[in-house]
């Protein structure tokens, strides 16, 4: 078996202007943005990592500790990031097969995104989800030549005049970075973290998660067949933080009004109407509506039948009466015109569709 060398290389030379403070030191997942992006890079077999600093650079240094090559871009306040990936790519080439790069402030994807990429004998390989190209990006030591001599741009116009292949993942996380004050606390969220501290219980994670799959695969079908028109990455975010406070009062309101003051008004807005949709919404093939019904469909982690989940809530007495049939009568009509669109029933077995 022939057994390749893979090396990490992660930019840290930014200059944090948008975020104000120093993005890969900000805490994260009880460490800091930067030791998740390494310790996940690790975990998917990188035998070494080559982290470019720039602004902070002792202080990274010092966090991130021995067993790392610091390589330093002294012009970082004047110089592209490709400048920054440029001199770590050429520190890693000679010592490595394949190479995983990605910026510093891009702390949300897997090992199994990583372990999926590794599968591919392509000279470039970038994650993509629901289309959108995101990091880290694999690269074979054999096609850095090339981006070392592409004229200073990005490394995407580089990658793209090279050749590259895209690998469709499951992992939101590709695409989110901590560019803002709102990225970073949408990244906390999505990591289980609350703002004010604590975290969201794993159960409640598992339910989103397990909600998320079956919306955003119920969204894809509906788009498909219905030429619905549905924001999929922005339905899997809701769906994906939409019971952040349901240990508390009135959660759904809660829960938007955390994402409010978060910098996303519209998630925000989905959230509040995932108990029971205003009115007019109701009549819309909507994010709004296809969370409500993936939501009345998903019992914990699992997803069950509407009637099997609208029986259960009766026999615990969920609220009043009255409000439990109201629920059960939208989630019904909905789903009568939604298996309409697309051409089938809607089913726990319809999952099998976001399979990949």
């Amino acid at each position: 078996m022939n057994v390749k060398t893979i090396v990490a290389v992660v930019v840290a030379a930014g200059r944090s202007s948008r975020m104000g403070e120093f993005k890969p030191l900000l805490p994260f997942r009880g460490s800091t943005v930067a030791e998740t992006v390494v310790s996940t890079l690790r975990s998917a077999g990188a035998e070494s990592v080559v982290v470019v600093t720039g602004r902070e650079a002792k202080r990274l240094e010092a966090v991130l500790g021995p067993g790392i090559e610091y390589v330093h871009n002294a012009s970082y306040a004047s110089t592209s990031m490709f400048v920054s990936a440029s001199l770590g790519l050429a520190e890693a080439r000679h010592r490595a097969d394949r190479i995983f790069f990605t910026p510093a402030d891009v702390p949300l994807f897997t090992r199994e995104t990583l372990l999926r990429l590794l599968k591919s004998d392509a000279r470039a390989v970038v994650p993509t989800h629901f289309g959108s190209p995101g990091h880290p990006v694999l690269l074979s030591s054999f096609v850095v030549p090339e981006i070392l001599d592409h004229p200073e741009g990005t490394l995407r116009e580089a990658l793209a005049a090279c050749g590259t292949e895209y690998v469709e993942v499951p992992d939101l996380g590709v695409l989110i970075d901590v560019d803002t004050p709102a990225d970073y606390t949408l990244s906390r969220l999505l990591a289980g973290e609350l703002p004010e501290g604590g975290a969201i219980p794993e159960r409640i994670r598992r339910h989103m998660k397990a909600t998320a799959d079956f919306a955003t695969t119920l969204g894809a079908l509906l788009n498909a067949r219905g030429n619905c028109g549905l924001n999929l990455p922005e339905l899997e975010l809701a769906a994906s933080l939409h019971d952040i406070r349901r240990t508390e009062p009135h959660h759904a309101l809660a829960g938007a009004r955390t994402l409010a003051e978060a910098g996303q008004p519209r998630l925000a807005e989905i959230v509040r109407q995932h108990m029971l949709p205003d009115e007019a919404e109701r009549m819309k093939i909507s994010e709004v509506t296809v969370l409500y019904l993936a939501d009345k469909m998903t019992e914990e982690d699992r997803v069950v039948s509407l009637e099997e989940r609208f029986r259960s809530q009766r026999t615990k007495k969920l609220g009043s009466l009255q409000a439990v049939e109201q629920r059960f009568s939208v989630a019904s009509a909905l789903k009568n015109r939604m298996e309409l669109l697309i051409g089938e029933k809607i089913t726990p077995g319809l999952l099998r569709f976001g399979e990949m």
